[in-house]
């Protein structure tokens, strides 16, 4: 999912950004962590064993530049989500040892994986967020007018925010900072669910016809002959590109294999050689 900022903004804007869409976790705030163990405890009226975790954090600025959570913050955040982590273990050893005898290996495996379940920050489905810039590929930008297309060295001057994760919620309520008019994300479903019917359709129907999202779909649209070949029967697809008189200039690495041609594409600092029978 991508977004370009508004005119004016500047880098360090998106970086602020960024950072508050940051998912952190107890795990990542944690400078060490004792594990303390009380073997026979009662919860919801179960008999089972409790831990206990002495943890110190990190100084707040490693983790939270330009956000507004302080330590106080995350021993808030801490104490509301107090949660249970439940795991059965099997008992080796015949019997002959109690079963609250585990290892501190194991101790700390299962601090470690609560740590990871608890979010003191956390926005929707974004899992990360980076800046970049509207020069991406992935970035769709054309400025206050659509029409006068920007140069490359223009784009490069817009910052952008790129995530992984889609969650058009998030962007779209930071739209006094993003414009929002060129929010993209490759999820045909989430587009459907925010932006309605209109925008899937535009993409699945471009071609004038229904487009499929599938393999079929991509490569019926291809303009190559040789990339379509190398999918799907080639007799048809023969006859079609005879009759039309299609051409393909052997620019796809699909159309050169078909050919037993070397692929247009790395350095090109060597061959592939191969040693002919006379």
């Amino acid at each position: 999912m991508t977004c370009p900022m508004h005119k004016g903004k500047t880098k360090e804007d998106a970086l602020c950004l960024a950072n508050k869409m940051k998912k952190i976790t107890v795990a990542d705030t944690l400078e060490n962590m004792e594990v303390f163990i009380s073997p026979f405890s009662v919860h919801n009226g179960d008999i089972c064993s409790i831990y206990k975790l002495k943890i110190r954090l990190v100084k707040p600025g490693r983790y939270f530049k330009k956000s507004d959570i302080s330590v106080e913050d995350c021993q808030h955040i801490f104490k509301k989500q107090q949660t249970t982590y439940e795991m059965d273990y099997e008992d080796d050893s015949g019997g002959e040892q109690l079963e609250s005898e585990i290892d501190m290996s194991k101790d700390e495996k299962i601090a470690e994986n609560a740590a990871k379940k608890v979010y003191v920050q956390s926005f929707g489905k974004i899992d990360r967020c980076r800046v970049t810039d509207c020069s991406e590929n992935q970035v769709f930008y054309y400025g206050e007018d659509p029409k006068k297309r920007k140069t490359q060295s223009d784009k490069e001057k817009i910052p952008a925010l790129h995530t992984a994760g889609v969650d058009l919620g998030v962007f779209r309520e930071m739209e006094d900072q993003l414009d929002v008019r060129y929010l993209y994300a490759n999820g045909i479903h989430a587009m459907l669910n925010s932006c309605g019917y209109p925008a899937p359709n535009t993409f699945m129907t471009h071609t004038g016809r229904y487009r499929p999202m599938s393999r079929l779909g991509a490569i019926a649209d291809s303009i190559a002959p040789f990339s379509k070949m190398s999918f799907e029967t080639a007799s048809k697809l023969i006859v079609e590109a005879a009759k039309h008189g299609l051409l393909d200039n052997l620019e796809t690495p699909s159309s050169r294999i078909c050919l037993g041609l070397p692929a247009k594409m790395g350095t090109g600092s060597f061959d592939l050689m191969h040693q002919l029978e006379s």
